[in-house]
């Protein structure tokens, strides 16, 4: 497999016109009960939407806060519902 640009990937040509797609490194930070981290994850995805995805899906009995660099994306809870600006962080 090879992707190099204008080359092939698993035997496919990627087109010419199509602009590479950027993917951006994502930091999970798993926390436990005092909102203290106890584990954390790298991800590379392509945007906040893909994290808030890939977050949710892990299926974490743990809150999860997602970083990309300094900047906080979001904090995912586990009971599935969705955060308010008045919301503890």
């Amino acid at each position: 497999m090879r992707d190099i640009r204008g080359t092939c990937q698993n035997g496919v040509r990627a087109p010419a016109n199509r602009p590479e797609e950027q993917m951006n490194q994502y930091k999970f930070y798993f926390l436990d009960e005092r909102d203290h981290i106890c584990s954390a994850q790298d991800h590379l995805l392509r945007d906040d939407l893909d994290a808030l995805t890939t977050a949710k899906n892990l299926g974490s009995n743990r809150p999860i806060e997602i970083w990309q660099g300094a900047r906080q994306g979001a904090r995912v809870r586990t009971d599935d519902k969705a955060l308010n600006a008045s919301d503890e962080q």
